[in-house]
């Protein structure tokens, strides 16, 4: 979900790729810390891919846990805690 935000800000400031399904080079997401951003070689990070997409019986994809604000790694148990009430928040 973050990562789609992402996108969508990258759109709105002009610096996105002509897919949606891709995130720009060094593009700074919010953190706890200040900003992350995420480089690949290909010039781009695709979204469009399993890592992004819903697997298995709970719907979830490894994005789900793997967060691009924690660097793609699993947030520790408090920020998951903050993140899934922010997403059940009404």
């Amino acid at each position: 979900m973050v990562s789609r935000i992402s996108i969508l800000l990258a759109c709105v400031v002009g610096v996105c790729s002509a897919s949606t399904d891709t995130l720009p080079n060094n593009f700074p997401i919010l953190n706890r810390a200040g900003t992350v951003a995420t480089f690949s070689a290909d010039g781009f990070v695709n979204l469009d891919n399993k890592f992004h997409s819903p697997v298995g019986a709970n719907g979830r994809a490894c994005e789900s846990c793997h967060l691009p604000q924690t660097g793609w790694t699993s947030p520790r148990s408090q920020e998951r805690e903050d993140l899934v009430a922010f997403l059940q928040a009404p």
